[in-house]
C-alpha cells in the first residue's frame, strides 16, 4: 500500500462584517393608573379604628388584573410601615387595609408601587384628588386618613 498524504487545509475564521441596521430601542409600555379611590374608616371599638383603601387600575385598553400594589403609611409623629403586596381583580379593583389606629392617630398614606409586567405607572394621570392634583402624584403624594 502507498503512504497517502493529506495536504494540510487553511481555513480562515469566519469574518463579521458589521451591518448598519438601525439599533432598535426600547418601546413605550402602555400606562395604568388610579381610576378611583375609596377609604372608608371604621371604629374599632371606642378609641381605635380602621381604614381601608380602595383602589381602581386601569389602562387605555380597560381594566388593568393583577397588578401588585403596594401602600406606605406613617403615623404621624410615630411608626410607618408599607401594606402586604395585593393584585387587583379583574375588573382593577384592589382592597388594602390598613392597621388599627388610636383615635387621635393622623395617618399619611402614600404609594410605594403599582407593577405588572408589560406596563408603566403613571401617576400623573390618576384621579384627582384633594386640591385638585393627581392623587398620589409628585403635587399630591399624600393623603391623610383621621377617625370617622
Amino acid at each position: 500500500a502507498f503512504p497517502t498524504t493529506v495536504a494540510p487545509t487553511t481555513s480562515k475564521p469566519p469574518t463579521i462584517i458589521p451591518t448598519n441596521e438601525p439599533t432598535v430601542g426600547p418601546t413605550a409600555l402602555p400606562e395604568m393608573w388610579v381610576k378611583t379611590i375609596e377609604v372608608s374608616n371604621r371604629m374599632k371599638g371606642r378609641n381605635k379604628f380602621k381604614p381601608t383603601i380602595t383602589l381602581k387600575i386601569v389602562s387605555d385598553a380597560g381594566n388593568v388584573r393583577g397588578a401588585t400594589v403596594i401602600l406606605d403609611w406613617m403615623r404621624q409623629g410615630g411608626t410607618s410601615d408599607s401594606t402586604n403586596p395585593k393584585s387587583t381583580t379583574s375588573i382593577g379593583k384592589v382592597t388594602i387595609k390598613l392597621p388599627k389606629f388610636s383615635i387621635n392617630d393622623v395617618v399619611e398614606v402614600t404609594m410605594n408601587s403599582v407593577v405588572k409586567e408589560n406596563f408603566g405607572y403613571n401617576s400623573a394621570r390618576n384621579v384627582k384628588y384633594e386640591n385638585d392634583c393627581s392623587l398620589f402624584s409628585a403635587e399630591c403624594p399624600i393623603i391623610t386618613i383621621v377617625k370617622p
